[in-house]
Formats: structure tokens, C-alpha cells, sequence
């Protein structure tokens, strides 16, 4: 080798000597036809020439000695034997496939130290989604159990109230499904809604016609639907509204809907405030004849004045009272302001005489004769006169003041009061709208009229919501006539947009949760969920039976495994995965390397010195696709166990371990057995050595790591443009280039890297294995 580099180097020399002589011989030949076209040459032109003729002279010299230097370089590889053309062409391709494997390796570890940092991104990346899948995952399981247990719940709750079968109850089931993906509520809501129906006694078809109204309904009033359906059921019930058949309860549920959220919109009424009203004055109201739009008109005009739901139903309750039987003194006051309530009653044709003797007897001790009762008789089947007290009373107290013999005035006050409560007590109704429309303009501004009729505690509210009639009016008529589809429009409003998406949406997802877990236990007729659960419950019931030394016993078993597998499943993660299969890799370059080496000082140096080099090149990308891969895995390795079920991958990978002989062994001895022995014995297959232990003899002048020893006779075989055959005693200097102990160096460095990142696994105190790289001292020359 040190005889070829030495013939490169004299040679390129050589091109350069031949080169100055060439550029002295044109300076000369310049210098001299500046001379001879010049008539009279300057001293300064001949010494320029007489300069360059000295320089031809040198380099002329030089170019000679250059010359003969060339012809012994090469004189000297032709004595050894060798061709010098071929082997010139070798040691330039071996020099090339050396340099290509540098460039390679300083490539591979660019490539490596950016492909780590994307495997790191990447495995964060991964790690963060597998945490939130496995996370998710989790949670989903957790919330289809629970969503399927609240559906069961409610479903046989409702079907135990409503005392139906399955199959009865299927509409409503459906029902409850259909609207929990087209409202705001979901199917649990919708089962929890048709139950508190069923247990007011509201039937299965008379619930199936509510629902929709009593969605609209809780939507518009932003109500939880089990209250919107108590909402509604109150007030249909109190206005005693037609629920024959589900189309008659639709209509009726829809009226009510529509009114109550009317009159909330106009009038600023709270959902308490319309339950409030209608606890108090729906019963009153439809007694009287008081229609219902008008009752929330009358709360409606006293929210405006801040009064809740409740006073006012009190306040309408106390107002019903006085239209339907006003006191004397309330009376009067209607009289002094223009009203007679006469005008209000509805009167039967005739009265019957026979109860009023019986009350006379039973008040006075004086049972009526015959003749009087004949003259009661008279009287109580003169239509005109029962019709006006002013005229039954007079008539009855003049036939028995002379009867019960009581001509005082205090007599006759007791005479005239029996008569007028059997008259107002057999009036038939009194026109209650009619007495309040008359009565409003009547309350403006007057709130001793409104104290005589319904008393200090009541006058002042009752006169604030009927002393502004227009008012009063406008809301009813709103109420009235403004409110068909009303409850529908706003919750199709509140339904529409990105809000109703998401309530649809969320909706969607415990119909799904729901159907899932209905897919599992037999439609709710009870399947796998059911029976898991239930031997479960039994397996923990008897665990709870047991002995308590054999509960403790246990507890501490099942926490030692927990810590033992999880100590296993960390060692696992942290040791073994990276590198180790990059470290045989370049065990591999590293030993091919040095064959190249130990080759080149024998006979066959330019054939296996390129075949050398290519076997390191390809071993060294071969190490850094192994490398990628492996890091690869490494990175993705810890998030994909935390997606799993982590008993389970615990188990696994334990077994795994047992299975490939891993277990207890150290980072170094997995190493040992990966690549089938140490490094020597990596080196001797690379050699061609026999497995037995058998080495060439070593003397004492080899050089480390190219298995040839000095002082010895060589027979070589070469193959070129001639054959050669025959022994040659010689002695001759080889050493590997600069650029081949450069690569066998940086493959070196690279083993030890490998050795050292490999280090952390179970059993390393930090350090790489002493057998992860093979010492690789310099190399001096050695002779034969």
C-alpha cells in the first residue's frame, strides 16, 4: 500500500514538474522574440531572458528527477509481482469505495440524529393521541354502562307504574328515542317525563299525545321536561280540558303550551310564577267561567307590578269568591258605584218551599202551616219577583213576620237575611265576565270600592290588575289570538343554529349509548350486561364472605403482583428495544473493515480491498435502516401498551421475554446471544476462521487486527493481464491507508456509541458491555 501511494504521489508530482518545465520553456521562448523584434535590446530584456533561460534550467532538472523518481516507484511495484496499472486501478477504487463509506456513515448519523428527533415528535405525538384514545375508550365504556342503566331504570319504572307489558310500552320506547335525537332533551329525560305522567294517572295514549307539546314546552321556558310535563298536566287539569283520545290530549297539551308561553313572553312570568297562578286560580277560574287566557292575563298585568305567580292566584282566588257570593257590604258598595249584582245572577224559574221551611223550623222553632207554605208558594213561582231581592225579600218578611210573631226591627232583619241567603243560594251561576268587565272601569282609582269587596289584603292587588283595563284586554287578547304554534316556533328557534347541532348531537350519542347497551342485554329483557353484572355482583359478594384472614391474604397477593408487573413492564420499556440490533450491525462494518485490512497486506490486496469496502458500505446503511426501525418501535412502543389493557400487555410481554431466553440475562449478554458469540468470535467468521478455536501463528512483530504474521515466506496468486505463479521471497513495508483507519475508526466509535446507549437496561450500572466493542489500538508497520 505504502508502495502504491508513494507511486500516486510521485506520479502526480511528476504531472506538475513537466508542467513548470513547459511554462519555463515559453517564458524563453517569449523573452527571446521580445529581444529580436527589438532593434536595440535593454539591459532589463536580457536579464529577463537570461532569468528565464536559468529557470528552463531547473525545472529541466526537476522535471528529471521528478522523472526518475516515477520510473523507481514503479520499477519497485513491478519487482513485487504486481501490475502496476491494475493495481494503481485498485487502490483508486478501494480509496473511492473507502471515502463513499465515510461520506455514508457521516450521512447515516445526520440522518439518524434528525430521524431520532422525529421519532421523538412522533412518539409524543402518538403517546398523547394513544393516551386520550385508550382514555377515551375507557370513559366511553364507562358511559354506556352508565347511560344503559338510567334507560333501564326509567323504562322499568314507568312500565311498573303504568302496569303495562313490554310490548305496550314499545311506543313509548320509541317515542322516548325518536325525540331524544329532534329535541333538547334525551331519550332518559323523555322516559323520566312519561313516568311522572303515569304515576298522575295519566294514561299511555293521553302521555304519547302530551310529550311533543310538553318538549315545546320546557324548551321555550328552558324546563327540565319531567317539570314542563308537571306544568302541563296542572294546568289541564285545573281547566278540567278534554283528554278522551291521544288526538284530543295533543290539542289540549298544545292550547296549553302555546297560551303559558305566550303569556310569558308579554308579560315576563317565570315558570314558578305560572305553576303558582294556576294552583290557586285554575279551579276558581273554570268554576266561574273565567277562561284561561284570562287568567294569565290577570297574573301577567300583576308580574308587571312584581307580584309572583302565587299572590296572584291568591288575589284571583279571593276575586272568584266575591263574584260568585259578595257580602252585604260588598253589595252595597256595587250599588253605590252603579252595579246591582242582581244583574249577574241566573236564577231558576221557581223555588222550591219545602227546603226553606225546614230552615225556618230549624232557625226559628216554628213550623209553617199549611196556609203559609201555600203563600211561600206564590211567591217562589213569581219569576220577575225572585229575580230582584229587593222585591222576594219585602214579600217573604211581610207572609211570616205575623207567622214567627216578630215585628221588631231586628226580627225582621233576621225574617229578610233568611229569605235573601235561600235566594242567593238557589241562584243557578252568575255571569262572572260579564260582573268583571263592568266592574273594571269601576276599580280605576277607586281602591275603597276594591277594599269593600274583597278586603284590605286583596283590594289593592285585585284593583292593581283590573283598574288598567285596556291593559288587562291587550294581554288576554294576545294570549288569545297570538298564540296558536307559539310554544313550537320558539323551541325550533332554540333547536336551530349551533346550539340545537350540539343538543342533537349529544342526543345522538345516548341514543347510541343507549342502543349499545339495549344490543347487549336483549332489548331490556335481560342478556350478557345483565348476567355479567350479576356474577360479578355474586363473585364480590362471596369475596366479601370469606374469612378475613383470607380477605387480607388475598389483598396482599393481588398488590405484590400489581408491583411486580409493574416493575417488568418498566424494565422492559427502558432496556433492550433501542439499539442493540444497530450495535451487531456495525460489530459487522467494524470486522469486515479489518479483514479489508488484513487482506490488503496479502497477495489478494486491490480484488478484496474493493469487495471489503462495499460489504462495509452496505453493512453501515444496513445499520441505519436497523436503527430507524428499532428507534421506531421504541418511541411508538410505550403509548400502543397504554392504549391496551394493561393487564393483559403486562402478561404479554413477560411472556415474550421468558419465551426469547432474555430473562435475568444483562444488556451485555443479550448482546452475546443476538449476534451469536463475542466479538473475536464475530471476527474469526469475518476472517473465514473455523469455529474450534483454530488461529494462524502470530509472531511477535503482527499488528493487531490484520491476523498476518511477520517474517514469513508469502505465496501470492495474482490474476491480471499477465499470470504470474511462484514464490518470492521478500521484504516489503504494508500499511493501511489513512482514509481506511479514518473509517475503521469511525465504525469503532460508532460500537462504542451503540454500547453506550444500550446500556440501560436491566442489570447495566450505566456503562456499555465489555464485549460491546473490541479494542482497536493503532496500527504500526509491520514487515514480512
Amino acid at each position: 500500500m505504502a508502495a502504491i501511494d508513494k507511486f500516486d504521489a510521485s506520479r502526480g508530482t511528476f504531472s506538475a514538474a513537466r508542467q513548470r518545465y513547459r511554462d519555463a520553456q515559453v517564458a524563453v521562448e517569449a523573452a527571446a522574440r521580445a529581444i529580436k523584434a527589438t532593434a536595440a535590446p535593454t539591459r532589463e530584456m536580457e536579464q529577463n531572458l537570461r532569468r528565464a533561460q536559468a529557470q528552463v534550467r531547473s525545472t529541466a532538472k526537476a522535471f528529471e528527477m521528478q522523472k526518475d523518481a516515477v520510473l523507481s516507484n514503479k520499477r519497485a511495484i513491478q519487482g513485487m509481482g504486481v501490475d502496476i496499472q491494475q493495481a494503481a486501478a485498485h487502490h483508486t477504487r478501494l480509496r473511492k469505495a473507502v471515502e463513499q463509506t465515510s461520506l455514508a456513515l457521516d450521512r447515516h448519523e445526520v440522518r439518524a440524529e434528525r430521524s431520532a428527533k422525529r421519532r421523538e415528535a412522533m412518539g409524543t405525538v402518538a403517546g398523547l393521541v394513544g393516551g386520550f384514545a385508550a382514555h377515551g375508550v375507557k370513559r366511553g365504556a364507562a358511559a354506556v354502562l352508565h347511560t344503559y342503566r338510567e334507560f333501564d331504570k326509567e323504562r322499568r319504572f314507568a312500565k311498573a307504574v303504568m302496569g303495562i307489558s313490554d310490548e305496550e310500552q314499545a311506543p313509548l320506547v320509541k317515542q322516548a328515542i325518536h325525540m331524544g335525537a329532534t329535541t333538547k332533551f334525551n331519550d332518559i329525560q323523555v322516559l323520566e317525563a312519561q313516568r311522572e305522567l303515569a304515576a298522575r294517572g295519566v294514561k299511555r295514549d293521553q302521555i304519547m299525545g302530551m310529550m311533543g307539546p310538553a318538549a315545546s314546552l320546557g324548551s321555550a321556558l328552558d324546563l327540565k321536561l319531567p317539570d314542563a310535563v308537571k306544568q302541563m298536566e296542572g294546568a289541564i287539569f285545573g281547566f278540567k280540558k278534554s283528554m278522551g283520545t291521544l288526538e284530543e290530549a295533543q290539542k289540549s297539551a298544545q292550547q296549553t303550551a302555546d297560551y303559558q308561553v305566550k303569556a310569558a313572553k308579554i308579560s315576563g312570568m317565570t315558570p314558578e310564577d305560572i305553576t303558582q297562578l294556576y294552583k290557586f286560580g285554575a279551579t276558581p277560574a273554570r268554576m266561574g267561567k273565567i277562561s284561561e287566557a284570562s287568567l294569565l292575563g290577570f297574573g301577567g298585568i300583576l308580574k308587571k307590578a312584581n307580584i309572583g305567580g302565587d299572590e296572584a292566584g291568591v288575589a284571583f282566588r279571593a276575586l272568584m269568591s266575591t263574584a260568585q257570593a259578595p257580602t252585604a257590604g260588598a253589595k252595597t258598595a256595587l250599588l253605590a258605584n252603579g252595579l246591582n249584582y242582581k244583574n249577574y245572577q241566573r236564577v231558576p224559574d221557581r223555588l222550591a218551599v219545602e227546603p226553606f221551611a225546614e230552615d225556618v223550623a230549624a232557625r226559628y222553632g216554628v213550623k209553617l202551616d199549611s196556609a203559609t207554605r201555600a203563600g211561600l208558594g206564590k211567591i217562589f213561582s213569581d219569576r220577575a219577583m225572585i229575580s230582584d231581592p229587593a222585591k222576594f225579600n219585602p214579600a217573604v218578611t211581610a207572609l211570616l213576620r205575623d207567622k214567627l210573631e216578630g215585628n221588631d226591627a231586628k226580627s225582621l232583619k233576621s225574617i229578610a237575611g233568611a229569605a235573601g241567603r235561600y235566594r242567593d243560594k238557589s241562584v243557578n251561576e252568575v255571569d262572572t265576565n260579564a260582573f268583571i268587565k263592568d266592574l273594571l272601569p269601576k276599580l280605576a282609582n277607586n281602591l275603597p270600592l276594591a277594599n269593600a269587596l274583597f278586603g284590605s289584603k286583596q283590594g289593592g292587588r285585585i284593583a292593581t290588575a283590573l283598574g288598567d283595563g285596556d291593559t288587562l284586554k291587550h294581554i288576554i287578547s294576545e294570549i288569545e289570538s297570538g298564540s296558536e304554534g307559539y310554544a313550537g316556533k320558539i323551541a325550533a328557534e332554540r333547536m336551530a343554529g349551533f346550539d340545537g347541532a350540539v343538543s342533537r348531537f349529544e342526543g345522538a350519542v345516548k341514543n347510541l349509548e343507549t342502543s349499545i347497551g339495549r344490543a347487549f342485554d336483549a332489548d331490556g329483557k335481560g342478556g350478557p350486561l345483565t348476567w355479567a353484572a350479576d356474577m360479578l355482583g355474586k363473585g364480590v359478594q362471596g369475596a366479601a364472605e370469606l374469612p378475613p384472614w383470607a380477605v387480607g391474604t388475598g389483598s396482599v397477593a393481588a398488590l405484590a403482583g400489581g408491583g411486580y408487573g409493574a416493575i417488568k413492564f418498566a424494565k422492559l420499556l427502558v432496556g433492550g428495544f433501542g439499539l442493540s440490533s444497530s450495535a451487531v450491525a456495525l460489530d459487522g462494518a467494524a470486522a469486515a473493515l479489518t479483514s479489508a485490512a488484513a487482506a490488503l497486506s496479502g497477495s489478494k490486496a486491490a480484488a478484496v480491498a474493493g469487495e471489503a469496502a462495499a460489504t462495509a458500505g452496505k453493512t453501515a446503511a444496513g445499520a441505519g435502516v436497523g436503527s430507524a426501525l428499532w428507534g421506531a418501535g421504541a418511541a411508538a412502543l410505550p403509548w400502543v401498551a397504554g392504549a391496551a389493557a394493561i393487564g393483559g400487555g403486562l402478561y404479554a410481554m413477560h411472556t415474550s421475554v421468558q419465551d426469547a431466553g432474555y430473562d435475568g440475562l444483562t444488556s451485555g449478554e443479550r448482546l452475546r446471544r443476538q449476534r451469536g458469540g463475542s466479538m473475536r468470535d464475530m471476527y474469526r467468521r469475518a476472517w473465514g476462521y473455523s469455529d474450534l478455536g483454530v488461529v494462524p501463528e502470530v509472531s511477535p512483530t503482527t499488528t493487531y487486527g490484520t491476523g498476518v504474521g511477520g517474517d514469513k515466506s508469502v505465496q501470492a496468486t495474482l490474476t491480471g493481464s499477465a499470470e504470474v505463479h511462484g514464490e518470492v521471497e521478500n521484504k516489503i513495508i504494508v500499511e493501511a491507508s489513512s482514509s481506511l483507519l479514518d473509517v475503521v475508526k469511525q465504525a469503532q466509535s460508532a460500537i462504542r456509541l451503540a454500547g453506550t446507549l444500550n446500556s440501560s437496561g436491566p442489570g447495566s450500572l450505566g456503562h456499555s458491555s465489555p464485549d460491546a466493542a473490541a479494542p482497536f489500538p493503532p496500527q504500526p508497520p509491520m514487515s514480512h
